[in-house]
């Protein structure tokens, strides 16, 4: 059996709910999928974050899957992927919205005390 059909059989027993199947593919690709996830997170806590979504998702979602669609390793290479370009992006979008808060709260510091002293220089 090649790697096409041995995934595609995995996930069609994981549809059924079939745990063992489920720790086969768990065995069979999670080496794989944990390596492609850190090679976009740069990150072992978001890659593994990253590894423990795409499993919930699989064991979820496979019975989901078009009857005789064949999945593969590299398929599933290809949905880790796509879940960790958002995982490796977050830190980024993360620090920007803090800067941005930080300089909106400076800036409302430095209204805040003009118009104190505005008001203190008008008189009451």
């Amino acid at each position: 059996m090649d790697d096409r059909d041995e995934v595609s059989e995995l996930l069609a027993r994981i549809g059924l709910r079939d745990a063992q199947a489920f720790e086969a593919l768990y065995r069979r690709a999670s080496s794989r999928l944990m390596a492609v996830a850190l090679r976009v997170t740069q990150d072992r806590a978001a890659a593994e974050d990253v590894l423990q979504e795409v499993f919930a998702a699989i064991w979820n979602r496979a019975a989901d899957a078009a009857p005789g669609q064949h999945r593969t390793l590299a398929w599933l290479c290809v949905v880790t992927r796509n879940r960790a370009i958002p995982a490796a992006q977050a830190p980024a979008r993360g620090a920007a919205a803090l800067a941005r808060r930080r300089r909106r709260r400076a800036h409302a510091r430095r209204a805040g005390r003009g118009r104190l002293a505005h008001r203190a220089a008008a008189g009451p």
